[in-house]
């Protein structure tokens, strides 16, 4: 028969298991869903580049410029612009614009290794009227990344907006951004 000692973490040993059970079940009832993959397109593309001409003809004539961008357009240029880049490690990418937030994910291959990552960011003008951005998290697997990983993330893509944007919005005065389920609408005009 069993000591007292022996029923006693006998007894442990059961109600461990089911608290970790039941800690199980929880999580996976509390696990966001999901968003369903962004189709890609080279219509949505086309699309795209005609909505930005038009609103560089409406803010070269004084205009103000309103672009709502969807998220298939924003997917299917970054995917074409990877597409461009043979040796990019990126494969599945996806951008999501949901919660106020453009959430950026995807698949980092290396050498036959594949770890998804996603990063969320959002975005703000400043006073100034050009674009402010804050990483609110990035994953690269189940991992959340160190605040030194994020600083580098960041100082990167500072490069990249601050190259793009001076050659080909750097005259243009931002009002404001908004990201609504789907959709991020850009006002602004030239200076």
């Amino acid at each position: 028969m069993y000591t007292q000692s022996q029923r006693s973490m006998r007894f442990l040993l059961v109600i461990t298991v089911l608290l970790l059970a039941s800690l199980a079940c929880s999580l996976a009832r509390t696990r966001t869903p999901t968003p369903a993959p962004v189709p890609v397109s080279t219509e949505a593309v086309d699309a795209l580049e005609k909505e930005i001409e038009s609103a560089a003809a409406t803010a070269a004539s004084g205009g103000e410029v309103n672009l709502t961008i969807t998220e298939q357009q924003l997917t299917s240029a970054a995917v074409f612009a990877l597409q461009q880049q043979p040796d990019a490690p990126i494969e599945d990418f996806q951008v999501h614009l949901r919660s106020e937030q453009m959430q950026i994910s995807g698949r980092v291959v290396n050498q036959g290794t594949s770890l998804s990552f996603k990063v969320a960011l959002k975005l703000s003008v400043d006073p100034t009227g050009k674009l402010q951005y804050e990483i609110i998290s990035a994953k690269l697997g189940s991992i959340s990344l160190p605040q030194f990983v994020i600083d580098e993330i960041t100082s990167q893509i500072d490069s990249v907006l601050t190259s793009q944007l001076s050659t080909t919005a750097g005259d243009l005065n931002l009002k404001q951004i908004t990201i609504n389920e789907g959709y991020l609408t850009i006002i602004g005009s030239l200076r």
